[in-house]
């Protein structure tokens, strides 16, 4: 029998002859560190991308609730800007409706006081005799 001579790569204890050169190789190439690194790299950059894209989701959402809330937000805020509006139509009104009952009041009193005004003045003309003064030209 033939004795395998082996030799000492990166750690690994391999065989020399050309059966296990091919294995060696590829072991040697499977736990190169630069390859190890390699991967790795490969490894952090697909979490990365995926780390990317659910933050661009996050991101996304988070954009889409602040624009919902800003609408809700305006949408409130015109609610209340139509009831003040509202609100200050109703005043008016009633205002309006106050100044016309109290112009009918002042009117009424003014009618009567007119009205007594000229009883008086009748029953005054009655009670004297009426002079008649001649016109002098």
């Amino acid at each position: 029998m033939k004795k395998h001579a082996f030799s000492k790569a990166k750690g690994l204890i391999l065989p020399e002859c050309s059966a296990f050169q091919s294995c060696a190789w590829q072991c040697t190439f499977l736990n190169d560190p630069l390859t190890t690194s390699q991967k790795g790299k490969e490894k952090q950059k697909k979490k990365s991308s995926k780390t990317e894209t659910q933050e661009q989701k996050k991101n996304k959402k988070e954009l889409e609730f602040e624009q919902k809330l800003a609408k809700e937000k305006e949408e409130m805020f015109e609610r209340e800007k139509q009831l003040k509006i509202n609100r200050l139509v109703q005043e008016v009104s009633e205002t309006e409706r106050e100044d016309m009952e109290e112009s009918e009041k002042v009117q009424h009193w003014v009618e009567r006081l007119c009205q007594t005004r000229l009883e008086q003045i009748s029953s005054a003309e009655n009670e004297s005799p009426e002079v008649i003064l001649p016109c002098t030209l």
